[in-house]
């Protein structure tokens, strides 16, 4: 079989790098179930503003038209993070408290099957059109119409998994809205970190899951909310020798 091809895009980007993605528990345990990763096309994605790098007209001679066929429009994504804790993204991904948050390594996802080849890519953030103008310029990256987002996004310092069906192994999914690939999870995953703010019956519901399923996996409970500060701040009072006035203090 021929080895997956991985094209990492970005220099500080490297297999040993640490990814992170948010999931409902409903979510996790299909993540679990299925043994298989997501990828959604990019083209179904919510914010318009994605979209607008692969939805291009071709100038030809003195003629703009569509094109026929966009490979841009084909591409199929999955969205991690490497922030490695988030308030904000805890609250997004996991409204009812019960989410969990896994995380891996970019090497690992040599692990896939169902595709000859992966791309790896960080976002880049821009704050206005001009701006994306200049910095597409640059790029002539695989997948670089997949890989832009606004400014308004970055504290998600996002990592996209992309994927294509013109490298599929096992049949054409250019009409899909999503794919489902093949991964060993138990392989994949390093380790669950469950919602910091979940009550006790939801952290021993997902550790009791995770150790049927699981069980050679690191599974903790985030302590974002855990107050780490060793012993106390004190105050210092020094006592005047003429009592001052509230209105003057």
């Amino acid at each position: 079989m021929e080895p997956l091809r991985l094209d990492i895009t970005d220099e500080d980007v490297t297999d040993s790098t640490r990814i992170y993605r948010y999931f409902s528990f409903e979510a996790f345990v299909n993540l679990i179930e299925m043994d298989k990763l997501t990828f959604a096309k990019v083209t179904t994605w919510e914010d318009p503003w994605e979209n607008i790098l692969s939805n291009y007209e071709l100038h030809i001679g003195e003629k703009v038209s569509a094109s026929f066929y966009s490979a841009d429009q084909h591409f199929f994504g999955q969205c991690w993070t490497l922030k490695q804790e988030s308030d904000a993204m805890w609250r997004i991904y996991s409204p009812n408290k019960c989410g969990v948050k896994v995380a891996s390594t970019v090497g690992k996802l040599r692990k896939l099957t169902g595709v000859r080849r992966v791309g790896v890519s960080k976002v880049r953030y821009f704050k206005d059109i001009d701006e994306l103008m200049h910095m597409v310029q640059q790029d002539d990256s695989r997948g670089y119409t997949t890989r832009y987002k606004r400014v308004d996004f970055s504290h998600e310092e996002e990592i996209r998994i992309l994927v294509h069906p013109q490298d599929s192994t096992d049949g054409d999914f250019h009409d899909n809205t999503h794919v489902n690939l093949a991964m060993p999870i138990t392989e994949f995953l390093d380790q669950i970190q469950i919602d910091p703010r979940a009550p006790a019956w939801v952290e021993n519901m997902v550790k009791s899951y995770c150790n049927r399923m699981l069980a050679d996996t690191n599974v903790i409970k985030s302590d974002l909310y855990t107050k780490q500060l060793k012993g106390k701040f004190v105050r210092k009072y020094e006592l005047a020798e003429k009592s001052v006035p509230w209105s003057e203090l």
